[in-house]
């Protein structure tokens, strides 16, 4: 498994559970996507793996960068 499929696979893995609310009302997923961006950003995958969610993750890309974009503003 090559650099990019780990982020792939490890995507997969956050945006399957992205939705779940842990004890406290949070949704722990969208913790765990900033930090694979982070470390996706420092392999320089970052552009490659926001793809990746945006095309098999369409749902979580909306909500996560309309997130984000809420923080900004």
């Amino acid at each position: 498994m090559n650099n990019f499929e780990s982020y792939m696979h490890s995507a997969d893995c956050i945006c399957k559970r992205y939705f779940d609310v842990d004890a406290y009302g949070e949704m722990e997923g969208q913790t765990d996507l900033e930090e694979l961006l982070a470390y996706a950003h420092l392999d320089h995958l970052l552009h490659s793996v926001k793809g990746y969610i945006e095309v098999k993750h369409p749902e979580v890309y909306a909500d996560f960068f309309s997130y984000l974009s809420e923080d900004d503003q």
